[in-house]
């Protein structure tokens, strides 16, 4: 009985024994089983997510952005995925710690194969997200240079319709529309940097439309440029079409001034007696005293303006090129009668032919009217190339054909004068203090100049601009140093390093250095521009063209002249003091 009890218990250890182990095994062959299963449904999970992404990335903007709204709602859901895969990589690294051989290789394929599938799927998604930025970029890019190529068009448009304005006022409400306009464009300027750094960027990437991005932008750096040159050239054209208004404008004031002067100053009442000639006599004086306002207005009209100088200038390069073209010419001509020259002095070969041509050689005059001038033209031509060669400017009096000997020997230098070397130049700031013996000067203020110093002579002009240019200040002619002074102002109290230049013929200019240095060399270098005594032999007769007044003309010639010579007197400057 006792052993039969031991039996059965054992039997029943046993089986026990046998039902864990069973267990186990079954737990395990569940674990396997269902790491396959789901390997193949996470497989054909991330297959299926894969064939979801589309390859459309939208015809616009708003389509492709939609598009990215979409693309990132597919990456939040393919998130959990991740996970997923994520545990099976934990149980593949379980299960193959408990199973070798064939179980072993079939749990690590299997595992590579979900591990390859959601790379593949990440991989798509991070194309396709580029894909999508790439072309919310470029569509972004294509409306922004559309939106400005379109603003530009508008701008161009209203730069070149605007009206013609016909006086002071109207210019100026023009110029300050325009300016408007300018202050548009500088606000835009930050929509243009954006822009073109976004095309930039997208080159810069290598994006597959690079050629049209590259094209576009050429396009909307070419339409800024026209549009900012179209801008400068209407600014340029409103400020001489302001100056010609003002021009206009004194000119009629002063016209209308004049006729309403004419008939007291054409007047024949001398008055009858002592009472009534000093009474004429003081209202002269009131007469002549409101006059003083208006010489400098009307000196001020007789500079010329800024489209006149431009005219002069266009018309010195007219000429300048034509002297050109002429010597080119020439040189080509003397080029084709050398070689002919040469070609026929090649057939004499004869003793009589070269006795022929040794008594042509030694009878000069007879080629006086051919060859010999033609060689002196050619010599004229080549001095004249070589004038221009050294940066000197032509004759004005060659774009002036009509004006008279006194009216070049008014408004153009010596010939002399143009070829001198410069000795000194830079900034100064001048004041006109006489304008002959004890006459103050009509504009007496302080001007900022540019001062060039040749010897014997001191222009001045505007700036070093207008050097290269060759147009003087106000358009006056350079200043004559002959019989001339210069000295420092020591007891100048309004302004500091001042020095006085007094002219021969008893005018006065006042110029400020910055320091005292530059005053000293300024002074210095006039000095020793001022010629002696013994190398001047006195101003000759152009000189004094240039600086003595022309003479009053007599009471009978006035009177011969009729209403004709009244009516040219008309704009002459009434002021000049009799003495």
């Amino acid at each position: 009985m006792a052993e039969w009890k031991d039996n059965l218990n054992e039997s029943w250890g046993d089986l026990l024994e046998l039902i864990d182990t069973r267990s186990q095994l079954l737990t395990t062959s569940y674990d396997l089983h269902k790491y396959f299963y789901d390997g193949k449904e996470l497989l054909a999970l991330l297959q299926e997510k894969h064939t979801q992404l589309p390859a459309d990335v939208g015809g616009d903007v708003s389509t492709a952005e939609s598009f990215h709204r979409m693309h990132a709602a597919f990456e939040r859901d393919i998130h959990t995925l991740g996970k997923q895969v994520q545990q099976f990589q934990d149980s593949a690294a379980r299960l193959h710690a408990q199973y070798v051989g064939d179980q072993a290789d079939a749990i690590q394929h299997t595992e590579h194969e979900v591990v390859e599938a959601w790379k593949a799927l990440l991989d798509a998604c991070d194309g396709r997200r580029t894909r999508l930025v790439d072309t919310a970029d470029k569509f972004r890019f294509f409306s922004m240079v559309r939106d400005l190529m379109s603003w530009m068009e508008s701008i161009i448009r209203q730069i070149e319709t605007q009206e013609k304005p016909r006086d002071v006022s109207s210019v100026e409400l023009l110029m300050k529309y325009h300016q408007g306009i300018k202050a548009e464009m500088d606000a835009r300027n930050r929509s243009f940097s954006t822009c073109v750094d976004l095309g930039m960027a997208l080159l810069a990437c290598k994006h597959q439309a690079s050629q049209e991005i590259k094209e576009k932008l050429i396009q909307l750096t070419e339409k800024k440029k026209e549009m900012l040159v179209k801008w400068d050239d209407r600014w340029d054209w409103l400020r001489l079409l302001l100056e010609v208004c003002q021009f206009s404008r004194d000119a009629s004031v002063a016209e209308a001034w004049l006729i309403a002067q004419e008939p007291y100053v054409a007047s024949r009442d001398y008055g009858q007696t002592v009472a009534e000639v000093e009474k004429l006599l003081k209202r002269h004086e009131a007469f002549e005293k409101s006059t003083a306002t208006w010489e400098e207005r009307l000196a001020a009209l007789e500079r010329l303006t800024t489209l006149e100088l431009l005219e002069v200038r266009k018309q010195q390069q007219a000429v300048q090129q034509m002297m050109r073209d002429q010597a080119e010419e020439q040189r080509g001509v003397r080029r084709d009668d050398s070689r002919d020259i040469t070609g026929d002095s090649s057939h004499f070969h004869t003793a009589e032919e070269q006795t022929l041509v040794s008594g042509v050689e030694e009878k000069p005059d007879l080629l006086n009217g051919t060859e010999f001038s033609e060689d002196t033209s050619f010599e004229r031509t080549d001095k004249s190339e070589l004038d221009e060669s050294s940066g000197q400017r032509p004759s004005q009096a060659l774009l002036l054909p009509a004006l008279t000997e006194t009216e070049r020997a008014a408004t153009l230098p010596t010939p002399t004068q143009r070829h001198q070397a410069v000795q000194l130049e830079g900034a100064l700031v001048r004041k006109h203090d006489l304008e002959g013996l004890d006459k103050r000067a009509s504009n007496r203020s302080w001007n900022n100049i540019y001062c060039v110093l040749k010897p014997e002579e001191l222009s001045c002009y505007k700036d070093a601009k207008n050097l290269s240019y060759g147009i003087t200040y106000h358009g006056e002619d350079p200043l004559s140093l002959k019989n001339a002074a210069c000295e420092i102002l020591t007891n100048y109290k309004k302004k500091k390093h001042v020095f006085r230049l007094r002219l021969h013929d008893g005018s006065e200019y006042l110029f400020q250095a910055k320091d005292e240095e530059e005053l000293q060399s300024w002074v210095q270098a006039v000095q020793n521009a001022i010629p002696q005594q013994g190398e001047s032999q006195g101003p000759s007769t152009e000189g004094r063209a240039h600086s003595l007044p022309t003479q009053p003309s007599t009471s009978a010639s006035r009177d011969s002249g009729g209403g004709k010579k009244d009516k040219e007197k008309r704009f002459s400057n009434p002021f000049a003091k009799k003495k």
